[in-house]
């Protein structure tokens, strides 16, 4: 998820609005938004290629693994326990190691698999880490650059929220299973369409400790059951 050796950095090439308003870029890509979803996502300088390094993440990447509940580490599924919640594993301190990160509420960490829950991580290894069952973990919003209609303003590293599709009605919404937002969301036409993504968000309620000792047997099952499981690699192409 995080960018590679072959990415430079993340950019916004020139911009236009379209007829219905939502931002694209002039020379758009097929990878310009994740499917399914109408907000415009940040893009990547390079190609991914070579080792990751740092903790700045791809946002195609990462909205894959925060729509698809897939594992920030390998992009296989995310870990569940018997009820089915998908685990996260969060940072103990924020980054100014002062204040506690929160067991509960937004989060643009993607959940993850059993076995990189228990791997290093660059961005865990000072900060301690949190292994955790989301009862519920409903894709909520994006944080990206807001560009204000009809100014050349830039509102840099916004929090906007996205709603619900019109179409799904209520009943939809309940017979969703906690936790799986994909192809259940559509952002708002107001603020979102003027926004270039570049992380997405959940937010992550009924939250409860997951026990490291169960987390590394559903590591070792997954080790056994390793054909079965979807591809760690995205396909050619694809960034």
């Amino acid at each position: 998820m995080t960018l590679t050796t072959g990415e430079r950095g993340l950019h916004v090439p020139p911009l236009s609005t379209k007829t219905d308003g939502w931002l694209t870029y002039r020379n758009a890509s097929p990878y310009d938004r994740y499917p399914g979803f109408d907000v415009l996502l940040m893009r990547t300088v390079g190609s991914p290629s070579g080792r990751p390094v740092g903790a700045q993440v791809s946002p195609y990447r990462q909205a894959l693994c925060m729509v698809e509940l897939a594992c920030q580490g390998c992009r296989r599924p995310a870990a569940r326990n018997e009820q089915g919640h998908p685990l996260f594993v969060l940072p103990r301190w924020r980054a100014d190691g002062t204040t506690a990160y929160p067991a509960q509420g937004l989060t643009d960490m993607p959940p993850s698999c059993a076995r990189c829950a228990l791997s290093w991580c660059p961005v865990l290894k000072d900060r301690g880490r949190q292994l955790l069952w989301a009862g519920r973990a409903e894709l909520v919003g994006v944080y990206g650059s807001l560009f204000v209609p009809g100014t050349t303003g830039v509102l840099e590293e916004q929090y906007v929220e996205l709603a619900e599709d019109e179409d799904e009605g209520d009943d939809a919404e309940e017979e969703r299973a906690p936790g799986d937002g994909a192809g259940g969301q559509r952002a708002r036409p107001n603020l979102v369409s003027a926004v270039v993504a570049e992380r997405f968000v959940r937010d992550l309620q009924c939250v409860t400790p997951a026990d490291p000792d169960q987390v590394r047997k559903l590591a070792a099952q997954q080790d056994r059951a390793a054909t079965l499981v979807l591809p760690a690699s995205a396909p050619a192409g694809r960034p």
